[in-house]
């Protein structure tokens, strides 16, 4: 059974603080990696990928943060306060969840 929706003032409170943010946002980034396709450019470095190049709305089905909403429902936090919350500490606007799972600095993970 799904939690109850929090309102975003009540994620906000839930997720602010780095303790609790922190492990949120490495279970984000672990089931955005199941979701996304890992790349491999040859002899160089890996990322994960949506699939989606140009990451522009004109790129026919392109749904940006479609994992990033799901996953939000499953743990019953609002999403647009999630991202507002990732935006702050990244220090830059979310154009697509890849950015998320491709991140090494917003807590220091791998």
């Amino acid at each position: 059974m799904k939690p109850e929706m929090r309102t975003p003032d009540a994620t906000w409170l839930a997720l602010n603080p780095r303790d609790k943010f922190n492990p949120f946002y490495r279970k984000l980034q672990d089931f955005l990696k199941s979701r996304l396709t890992l790349m491999h450019v040859a002899g160089a470095y890996s990322y994960y990928s949506c699939g989606h190049e140009y990451h522009h709305y004109s790129d026919g089905g392109w749904k940006p943060f479609k994992n990033l909403e799901e996953f939000c429902e499953i743990k019953g936090f609002d999403p647009y306060e999630v991202r507002d919350l990732i935006e702050d500490r990244m220090g830059k606007k979310l154009v697509c969840e890849c950015q998320i799972a491709n991140d090494r600095k917003v807590i220091g993970s791998a």
